[in-house]
This record gives C-alpha cells, sequence and structure tokens, in this order.
C-alpha cells in the first residue's frame, strides 16, 4: 500500500473513534483500538504490505488481483492469496490454528475453487512452503477429528503429508490426538524454527536483505520476551471535587491502559486539599 494511502486510512479509522496504539511497534502496520468503558470493544489492523515483520506473499500482487464481492465494495483478495494470509498469519504470526482459519480453508476447497498449485507457488515464493504443508495438514486432520469429513482434495491433502517436515509430524499427529480442542497452539520453538527457516529460504531476497531481516526480527522478539518499550512517559492528572467521578474514570483509564499493555502507575494524593499545605 503507498504511503500515501497508509496515512489516508489511518486518518479514517482514528476519525472513526479509533485510538492508534502506537508502541506496538511493528514496521508497515497499525493496530487501532475502540474502547468502551475502559474495555477493547474492537480492534483494527492496517498493512502497509502483507507482513508479520517479513513478507509471506507478493503484497503489491495481492493488491492488484483484489476484487469487491458482490454487492459489497470493498476489496477481498483472491481466494489462493487469502489461503495464504489465513494460514501464514495463524502459524507464524499467532502460533495457533483457530476455528476460524479451519473454517476459512474448508469454505475456500468446498466454494471457491482454490487453485492450489498457485497457493503452493505463492508461498514456495517467499520460503515458507514447509509450513504452508504443515498448516494444511494440520487443518485436514483436525477438520476429520471435529466433523469426519475432508474438504481439502486428495492431491493436496497427499502434498501437505508429504511436504511437513519430520521435525514437526509429532507436533501435527499430537494436536489432533485424544479429545478435539481448540484453538491448537503450536509449540514456541518450533513456531521460531519456522519463522527463521523461512527468512533464511526466502528466494526473493538477497543474502543481505535476509540478514536484515533475521536481526530485525530476532530484535524485536527479543525485546517482546523481555518487555521492552519505547514508551514516552506522560502525566495524566485527573482532578475535581469529592464525588464528581474521578475514582471511576481512573480505574477506566487503568483498565484500558494494561489491555494496551502500556506501563503505567496510579498515585492517589489530596494535593491542596491536604491540611500539610494550608497557610
Amino acid at each position: 500500500m503507498p504511503q500515501a494511502q497508509q496515512d489516508r486510512a489511518r486518518k479514517i479509522v482514528r476519525d472513526m473513534g479509533y485510538v492508534e496504539l502506537r508502541h506496538i511497534e511493528e514496521p508497515n502496520k497499525f493496530l487501532f483500538r475502540r474502547y468502551h468503558l475502559g474495555e477493547s470493544a474492537f480492534d483494527i489492523h492496517i498493512h502497509g504490505r502483507l507482513e508479520w515483520h517479513t513478507e509471506f506473499v507478493d503484497s503489491q500482487a495481492v493488491f492488484r488481483a483484489a476484487r469487491p464481492c458482490e454487492g459489497d465494495p470493498a476489496l477481498y483478495p483472491a481466494a489462493a492469496d487469502g489461503v495464504l494470509i489465513a494460514l501464514a498469519h495463524a502459524v507464524y504470526e499467532n502460533k495457533a490454528l483457530k476455528l476460524v482459519e479451519l473454517a476459512k480453508v474448508i469454505y475456500a476447497a468446498r466454494v471457491l475453487h482454490v487453485d492450489w498449485d498457485a497457493v503452493a507457488a505463492g508461498a514456495r515464493g517467499r520460503g515458507w512452503l514447509p509450513g504452508l504443508w504443515f498448516a494444511l495438514a494440520l487443518c485436514a486432520a483436525w477438520e476429520e477429528q471435529l466433523y469426519g469429513t475432508a474438504s481439502l482434495p486428495a492431491d493436496v491433502r497427499g502434498a501437505a503429508v508429504r511436504g511437513t517436515p519430520a521435525w514437526l509430524r509429532d507436533t501435527l499427529a499430537a494436536r489432533v490426538a485424544g479429545a478435539a480442542r481448540a484453538p491448537l497452539a503450536l509449540p514456541f520453538l518450533k513456531s521460531k524454527r519456522l519463522f527463521y527457516d523461512k527468512m533464511l529460504a526466502d528466494p526473493s531476497l538477497s543474502p543481505a536483505a535476509r540478514a536484515r531481516e533475521v536481526y530485525t526480527h530476532t530484535l524485536y522478539g527479543t525485546r517482546v520476551r523481555l518487555r521492552l518499550r519505547s514508551q514516552r512517559p506522560l502525566l495524566i492528572a485527573l482532578d475535581g471535587i469529592d464525588g464528581c467521578g474521578k475514582s471511576t474514570q481512573a480505574a477506566l483509564l487503568e483498565r484500558s491502559l494494561e489491555a494496551a499493555a502500556l506501563r503505567h502507575r496510579v498515585v492517589w494524593t489530596r494535593g491542596g486539599s491536604s491540611a500539610l499545605l494550608r497557610p
């Protein structure tokens, strides 16, 4: 998305009453949140590129191929691109497969007549074909466990099983063993290995660009694990007579700051009303 369109999209969302959480520091990604009574009511992400620290699809090609649906002027990605985006987000960003991602894959397979060769080519072109095969194999196994159905074509299911890396096959089996559950969380270390394998194998990037992405991802991940934020200090003062609602507003504000992962401290003082300050 060109910079001018990013800025326009951000302004539109802010004008709708959303707050931009600028301390969530991810490149080309902007998080907006609407609050109600101190609780997060709805989140919107604006992506300048279809990436999570590294691109998983050709963003410009996806934007060019996007089309409005019947009766809806909003643009939607082509079916193959939609599958890639949903599964990359689940496995590499969220590190968990949710029912909503499974529903998207089932719908794509049953209704949208996806070109699965195009799906595989898209992942191969960005270096994460093994991760795609793992995600599709997990979807197929989970669908069978939950519903006793098989929506993915037989050749796609076979390719997914064969293409799943050997070091992930025990994870695949374990996630659909026993009683069905949701979401299917992935082991942290194995998800990180998938991520680094993707960055190092991306054929669309030069060796220098791959090294840069590995460095920036490692730096960001370390900061997140250590809970380090580039957060400027800010003083918010609530003043008023007794009974005007200061405590209520402070509690709502504190709840909002906690939900936004902003470090904060609440300090109560009687200020000028203190007997120690009277002349």
